[in-house]
């Protein structure tokens, strides 16, 4: 709230159009940035906040008399087509988990990007008769002097873009009474994505009334706009508040906000499901010096399997999951799903490259950051850090016992196991073994050595 007041009181020495403009790109060039490392929703919101910016930058524009180009900036453009479809489809791809798009969901782009080659044959047809780059200019919504062969007055963009924009508001809230129903005892994750949403889209929805106000008292009673309250502050207002909600909360960039609990303490299970309570300090949790995984197992029903998942055996899954996770959280069918997918994907030992990342599993199954993220928070035991770690101290353990340091030098199987350098393998082999990596590749080869 003190950056939201902040910018407001810039906007005092510099055009609120400018301040707004310059935010907004800034803040849509990180969400697509951002979705390029697989966080794939951000796309339309950084498409959407993009168009709401350029609207922006068009008035500060206008207001200075620097340009007027019909459906390059002013009244309409064709970057304003683009807000509808793309605001719906972010809401969308939240609340249905969706990575991609199907080939029937293009056809929400049909308008823009006719708009597009609209904008395009305007071009090229003011060169062909100009011989130079020319573009209709309009100071009124309704201008009918054209020089091209077909022109689309500005008075129906407009109609166009508010009536698709209002479809799609509609459309949105629907979607969120549908997926985003109030239920008791909900995680606190499903709070704070209601919480967004609801004042993301209630923001966008005002936006929508105040730009069809404005449109109908200018093109039904030629009255400008001004003449009942400053759209062009209040729509400000309204962008400044989203714009800085994503830059300086920016969880957001994961598409939807990050998780910000504890983890839950296995041990408090009943103690018919756990006879022995697992103490993750100081029991049997720790890495045993052979090729495999440490399994922590109790006598009835939950261990950890050998990536370190919590797995209760398939009788209790249901019963044993709904214990350990909070509720409104993802379904059970879907954590399994993704443990085992995970699972498949580490046998190709993509953790022995060092560039590999909670990002690198994310491309590979497609599946939102915050999802990965949840698991390793609820369903592991490791932090994905201490993960990467023993997955590559367990190669280096693997490649021991196969004898490669006969025919390769302790650092050279570190370095190939994933580690960026000498000194943090050591480091981290150390830290999980309790041995030096030259203690256990002697002890390995010659059998002698007491751990």
């Amino acid at each position: 709230m003190a950056i939201f007041m902040l910018l407001l009181v810039l906007t005092m020495w510099v055009s609120l159009n400018l301040v707004t403009a310059i935010l907004g790109f800034v803040v849509s060039a990180m969400l697509l940035l951002s979705a390029s490392r697989n966080q794939f929703v951000n796309i339309f919101l950084g498409v959407g906040f993009f168009a709401m910016a350029y609207r922006s930058l068009s008035n500060y524009i206008i207001a200075y008399q620097l340009m007027d180009n019909t459906f390059l900036v002013g009244h309409v453009s064709f970057v304003y087509y683009f807000i509808g479809p793309s605001i719906y489809l972010y809401f969308r791809s939240v609340l249905n988990d969706e990575q991609s798009l199907s080939k029937r969901d293009w056809l929400h782009f049909l308008l823009p990007v006719w708009a597009i080659l609209l904008l395009l044959y305007y071009l090229i047809e003011g060169s062909i008769i100009f011989g130079k780059f020319y573009l209709q200019a309009s100071t009124s919504v309704s201008n009918n002097v054209t020089p091209y062969s077909f022109y689309l007055q500005p008075i129906y963009h407009v109609v166009l873009i508010v009536a698709q924009c209002f479809i799609y508001t509609v459309l949105s809230w629907r979607l969120v009474h549908l997926k985003l129903k109030t239920k008791k005892n909900e995680h606190p994750q499903l709070k704070k994505v209601r919480t967004w949403i609801i004042t993301f889209l209630s923001s966008f929805t005002l936006l929508l009334i105040i730009a069809f106000t404005g449109a109908f008292l200018k093109i039904v009673f030629n009255i400008e706009k001004k003449f009942l309250f400053n759209v062009d502050f209040v729509r400000s207002v309204f962008l400044i508040y989203l714009f800085t909600r994503v830059l300086f909360k920016n969880d957001l960039l994961y598409g939807m906000p990050n998780l910000k609990t504890e983890l839950p303490v296995i041990d408090s299970l009943p103690p018919n499901e756990l006879e022995e309570p697992i103490d993750k300090e100081n029991s049997a949790d720790t890495l045993k010096i052979n090729a495999n995984s440490v399994i922590i197992t109790t006598p009835n029903h939950v261990h950890f399997d050998s990536n370190g998942w919590i797995k209760p055996h398939e009788a209790m899954i249901s019963e044993v999951f709904s214990q350990i996770s909070p509720s409104g959280t993802l379904e059970t069918d879907k954590v399994l799903d993704y443990i085992n997918r995970i699972n498949e994907y580490l046998e190709k030992k993509p953790y022995t490259s060092v560039d590999f990342d909670i990002k690198s599993i994310c491309t590979e199954l497609k599946a939102p950051l915050y999802h990965i993220e949840y698991l390793f928070r609820y369903y592991n035991k490791y932090s994905f850090s201490e993960f990467r770690n023993v997955m590559r101290v367990n190669y280096v353990l693997k490649q021991f016992e196969a004898g490669s340091s006969q025919n390769f030098t302790i650092e050279a199987i570190g370095l190939n196991a994933g580690f960026s350098s000498r000194s943090s393998f050591f480091r981290v082999f150390k830290q999980i073994t309790e041995k030096t990596p030259k203690q256990v590749s002697d002890y390995l080869l010659n059998k002698d050595l007491k751990v």
